[in-house]
């Protein structure tokens, strides 16, 4: 009887610790979804920075300073988010943006043609980076895995 008992407690012992174990694996799968839903968010914000300013450089052949600031608040934590590269990117768009906005400037001056042709070709950047743009973030925007 006694040997019955003790084969009991440990039959119970062993389920309560299944159990146990059980809700921890789901929690730790929780939180693990929930945090790439968080990182998701944040990588998102910085596509979505990026790709407006991308369309307001093509549409408009400039950035205002309202929508530089936007683009630049919205990337701040790039290097955080990102691997180097896309963080590297970043950058180099950063300074497309300053070339853009000097080429401007300069088109109000002596120099029009040469600052024309300059805006040309940075707008013809920003555009072509449109279409890249997707394919750079895209590894960093999946869900799954």
């Amino acid at each position: 009887m006694q040997g019955w008992l003790i084969g009991s407690q440990i039959f119970i012992a062993l389920l309560v610790a299944a159990v146990g174990w059980y809700f921890a694996h789901q929690q730790t799968k929780i939180a693990k979804a929930k945090l790439r839903l968080d990182l998701f968010d944040k990588r998102f914000a910085v596509f979505n920075a990026t790709r407006s300013l991308m369309g307001a450089a093509t549409a408009h052949g400039n950035v205002t300073n309202e929508e530089e600031l936007a683009f630049l608040v919205g990337t701040i934590d790039t290097e955080i988010l990102f691997d180097d590269e896309l963080a590297a990117y970043i950058t180099e768009i950063r300074r497309h943006v300053g070339v853009l906005q000097a080429h401007n400037a300069m088109a109000k001056g002596p120099e029009v043609g040469k600052a024309e042709i300059g805006r040309l070709k940075e707008v013809q950047w920003f555009s072509a980076q449109i279409d890249a743009l997707s394919e750079k973030f895209k590894p960093f925007l999946k869900l799954d895995g």
